[in-house]
């Protein structure tokens, strides 16, 4: 019965129009994302022929599909590894996750062969990120052991300015302020 009913709704997915804002192609900052048309005057809120389709109910899909993904399953959004830990089925990783509780929530997974719906092939993905995650840690290492010029120029300078005694450092900005007061 699922089979059936995923292919009528790829069917009706097929003749789906696309809703459009009324009026978005007039004002460039409403944009194409769809909204109720509500004006008093609106040809396209009463349904004249040759304006934009209006979203109906009619449009849907069953409703013993909606929610499914195209295999006909349906995941649990999973956020941390406790998570993890009460399903059995299928899972949905969250969006927000970061890059390392991902890669543990896709390790876990695997061990415990559950299928996770937002990733194709999860063992391609986790040999790629695995492998970018070793080489930023060695470009890491390699920027440290490097010494930057700036740092170099400073240690050189210092002695100088330390063989300069106090009475030399204090006449040379007298002068100085003398030179400004007067212009030069």
């Amino acid at each position: 019965m699922n089979t059936k009913l995923l292919g009528l709704r790829k069917e009706i997915k097929k003749k789906m129009p696309n809703f459009i804002r009324q009026g978005y192609n007039k004002k460039r900052s409403l944009g194409k994302k769809w909204r109720r048309a509500r004006g008093r005057h609106s040809k396209m809120r009463v349904g004249f022929r040759g304006k934009a389709n209006v979203v109906n109910p009619g449009y849907g899909s069953p409703r013993a599909v909606r929610g499914l993904d195209l295999n006909g399953f349906k995941g649990v959004v999973v956020n941390n590894v406790n998570d993890l830990s009460k399903i059995k089925d299928n899972i949905i990783i969250g969006k927000n996750v970061g890059q390392k509780k991902r890669l543990e929530l896709i390790k876990l997974a695997l061990e415990k062969k559950i299928r996770i719906l937002n990733l194709r092939n999860p063992e391609a993905y986790l040999k790629q990120v695995t492998e970018l995650l070793k080489k930023k840690k060695e470009d890491k290492k390699a920027k440290e052991k490097k010494v930057p010029l700036k740092e170099v120029k400073k240690t050189e300078t210092k002695p100088a300015e330390e063989e300069i005694s106090d009475e030399e450092r204090k006449k040379k900005e007298i002068e100085l302020k003398k030179n400004v007061l007067e212009g030069k």
